[in-house]
């Protein structure tokens, strides 16, 4: 059977770059994971969630009209149809929505209660036609200056966008994103922060009235963030988003099915092996993928193996290809992220030999992974920009390794030192949030434990039963330690 069309097909899967909350989403690209179901309900404020998993995906979804009516269908218990949502923050500059980073920054340096600034944002997002007279002329100190000096109308302003809302059976939400790009500096995040939770929390008294906020899991694991009265409330009400093997695959299949030049060709192959039928169709609709290919393993299993062989050798003990390619991208807590997916198995079927009688074959799928794992730092490095700092001085250890040996490595670099040198120069280079405060009068030994701590917060190494640390080959490959019957280092 030829399957050129196929491995062409997913040699133009997406690229997904970060996603911007504020961005219009291709529908095309819209693939309904059922685990993801609760992030989108508007009555669970926290959603947690590394690079890649989707966080900023989905806001953008739940903000653009066509996107979230592509959706409601699937999630018919949240009525996404009558549901009204803006952004309350993100990175992106240059609306009247919210305030920039640097207008926040001035506002904390000023002292005033950032709980202000967040009222004033929610009130503008969802009180258009009952602002007080003036507001859109007046700039974001002003406006929050009108919310501490008047608390009552404001509060009644709510009661009134509430009632209405309840009674024509729609819900305003307000979307917050990025948070780690509402400052510079710890400090400032974190009073930020804290402050939006605050507010949230108060919201909870206005029923047609829901705020969202998507945040990294450093920061949804960090205490002083957390240090807010009745902070477990929404702490414990958080989602985490995650892609489990099957939803890797599934959204295989979507992309395949939405590709103009393998929808058919995809669809006859599950008809021919699997006897499942697909119903396609032409324009911009949502394609279903069948329950029977997008949850059940064995026939995804079925399929993949007819792109790329059982086996990542010549029998099972080199492992299965189904299990081999999430496996290998997975992170210390097991989860994998789907941008990195989507890089292994492009790469992979570039790599591939046209004349190659699988679509991909190991050896590329090996490819993949190497460049998914080298990828995957570069984008870490765009949110914590201190990665390969990090990283570097690691380079030929092995996998696993002592816990003094990463330790001693760091510490013949002085590690910490320039750490705290590049903080000190570069006001962008934001330093662990694990080691916010130090300096270079009081680092000791102790301090670089807390570079442990910041790895494992991010997912990028785990400690073994043993007490040594592990570092899973999503990092490990990229950031050249050697494992025993690994994938070899770039």
């Amino acid at each position: 059977m030829d399957f050129g069309l196929i491995r062409d097909g997913l040699k133009s899967l997406p690229q997904l770059a970060a996603h911007q909350a504020s961005a219009t989403t291709d529908l095309r690209s819209i693939y309904v994971v059922k685990g993801h179901s609760e992030a989108l309900n508007p009555e669970r404020e926290i959603v947690v969630g590394d690079r890649g998993v989707g966080k900023s995906f989905w806001a953008s979804v739940l903000q653009n009209s066509a996107s979230k009516t592509a959706i409601a269908p699937y999630f018919a218990n949240y009525d996404l149809k009558n549901c009204e949502a803006s952004i309350g923050f993100t990175e992106t500059l240059g609306t009247d929505n919210y305030p920039s980073a640097r207008v926040l920054k001035a506002f904390v340096d000023s002292n005033e209660d950032a709980s202000s600034i967040w009222r004033a944002v929610i009130i503008h997002n969802v009180s258009r036609g009952l602002l007080p007279l003036g507001w859109n002329e007046m700039n974001w100190q002003n406006k929050a200056n009108w919310i501490s000096n008047n608390p009552e109308i404001e509060e009644n302003i709510l009661k009134n966008v509430n009632a209405k809302a309840k009674n024509d059976n729609r819900t305003h939400l307000v979307i917050f994103d990025a948070l780690d790009r509402l400052a510079k500096d710890w400090k400032s995040i974190r009073i930020l922060t804290r402050s939006l939770l605050e507010v949230v929390l108060d919201m909870r008294s206005f029923s047609n009235i829901n705020c969202k906020i998507f945040i990294r899991p450093d920061m949804f694991l960090d205490k002083n963030i957390w240090n807010i009265r009745d902070g477990s409330k929404l702490k414990q009400n958080h989602v985490s988003l995650m892609w489990k093997p099957y939803d890797l695959y599934g959204y295989l299949w979507h992309w395949l099915l939405h590709e103009p030049s393998t929808k058919y060709k995809f669809a006859s192959i599950v008809k021919e092996h699997l006897k499942i039928d697909i119903t396609v169709t032409t324009g911009e609709s949502i394609i279903d993928v069948p329950e029977s290919l997008s949850e059940n393993v064995h026939n995804q299993m079925l399929v993949f193996n007819l792109f790329a062989g059982s086996y990542m050798g010549s029998d099972k003990r080199r492992g299965t290809t189904y299990t081999w390619i999430p496996n290998h991208l997975a992170d210390a807590k097991n989860n994998v992220s789907v941008r990195s997916f989507i890089v292994a198995i492009r790469e992979a079927a570039k790599s591939t030999p046209p004349n190659s009688t699988l679509i991909i074959n190991p050896t590329s799928i090996k490819k993949g992974v190497q460049l998914a794992s080298q990828t995957r730092i570069e984008q870490l490095q765009e949110d914590y920009v201190w990665i390969n700092d990090l990283l570097t001085p690691l380079a030929g250890l092995k996998s696993p390794s002592e816990r003094n040996d990463f330790l001693d490595r760091w510490k013949k670099e002085n590690t910490l030192n320039n750490l705290i040198s590049q903080n000190d120069k570069d006001e962008d280079y934001l330093l662990p949030i694990e080691i916010d405060g130090l300096n270079k009068n009081n680092i000791n030994d102790a301090s670089y434990l807390l570079l442990i701590k910041a790895l494992e917060n991010i997912n990028v190494i785990l400690n073994r039963s043993d007490g040594r640390i592990d570092m899973p080959d999503l990092f490990r490959v990229g950031a050249g330690l050697l494992k025993r019957g690994g994938v070899r280092p770039i």
